[in-house]
């Protein structure tokens, strides 16, 4: 697979046939940095493990191991970087689900791509997304900056 630029400006990703897999147009203000599939079925309206999903775990593994000066080899670097990965996705978790409330997806929707039942998710994150447009109506669009006073002059 490789990425290109084309002549449009936009970046597509083809696999090794030079079949457009994907798409992405970087001035696209709507839609900054999110790749746009071309002709597949979405797999991710439910979450499972593949082929696909665990070469890129062990990927993505290896190269945090790499990136800390680690061991590919050693179980406890291994360790190590699973727990700051777990951490750093539970972290992400609930702005998600906010966004994806955002974006009208229903608690069952959002339920059913954790595979988690829906009474769960509602009492774990009902209150973060309640809080969070709250905040996020409160504050103004554009916001004006406030006026200082003049410095003092100094005089002799």
């Amino acid at each position: 697979m490789a990425i290109i630029s084309a002549s449009t400006g936009r970046w597509e990703l083809v696999n090794p046939h030079r079949r457009i897999i994907a798409w992405r147009h970087p001035c696209n203000f709507d839609d900054t940095g999110r790749w746009h599939l071309v002709g597949a079925d979405d797999r991710t309206i439910e979450p499972y493990r593949d082929d696909e999903t665990t070469e890129l775990a062990d990927d993505f593994i290896d190269s945090l191991i790499i990136c800390r000066c680690g061991s590919t080899a050693d179980a406890g670097a291994q360790l190590s970087v699973i727990a700051s990965l777990t951490a750093e996705l539970d972290a992400r978790l609930p702005e998600t689900i906010y966004q994806a409330r955002d974006q009208d997806y229903t608690w069952t929707e959002i339920a059913a791509r954790l595979a988690t039942p829906e009474s769960t998710i509602r009492h774990r994150y009902r209150d973060y997304v309640t809080r969070r447009k709250e905040t996020t109506l409160e504050t103004p669009l554009n916001p004006q900056p406030t006026q200082q006073p003049p410095p003092p002059a100094n005089h002799p």
